[in-house]
């Protein structure tokens, strides 16, 4: 599902709003496009199923 403007802009909002950072009105619509572009990111790489696979070892270290 693709992030839409409205859904960037509301997330801007209360996002920036908890963490206590303002957003400069002309810097709006390039962190919009970012927020929406991470969204396509995120979530074409979680379409990739993942396959099942066995742990690799723990390494321990012995006394030289």
């Amino acid at each position: 599902m693709e992030m839409t403007k409205e859904d960037a802009e509301l997330m801007l909002d209360v996002v920036s709003g908890v963490v206590g950072i303002s957003i400069a009105e002309h810097q709006r619509p390039g962190v919009i496009q970012n927020l929406q572009a991470a969204a396509s990111m995120a979530e074409l790489t979680f379409s990739v199923p993942l396959a099942e696979f066995d742990p690799a070892p723990v390494f321990v270290p012995v006394e030289p």
